[in-house]
């Protein structure tokens, strides 16, 4: 993962096959193929959660980014701090 600037990160696979014969081909092809199908699921996931945040409808909290300062304090209170 290489941050880009606050809101952007560009994400790097490296996929290792045992067998890079043409035997192994269509299953190392395969396993890519899955590999960048279920990366294209989480994006679309991590973009919708990151929408979410910005939007005015999201309320301060620990899960949010805004409410950073929040759980930093509570961080000294133990797990009841954050209750």
């Amino acid at each position: 993962m290489i941050p880009i600037d606050v809101d952007h990160c560009r994400v790097i696979f490296d996929f290792n096959f045992s067998d890079v014969s043409e035997a192994g081909r269509a299953y190392n092809e395969q396993s890519v193929a899955v590999g960048n199908r279920v990366q294209g699921e989480d994006l679309g996931i991590c973009e919708a959660v990151q929408r979410g945040l910005k939007s005015q409808s999201a309320r301060r909290n620990r899960w949010n980014a805004a409410g950073h300062e929040r759980y930093v304090s509570g961080l000294g209170k133990g797990a009841t701090g954050f209750y």
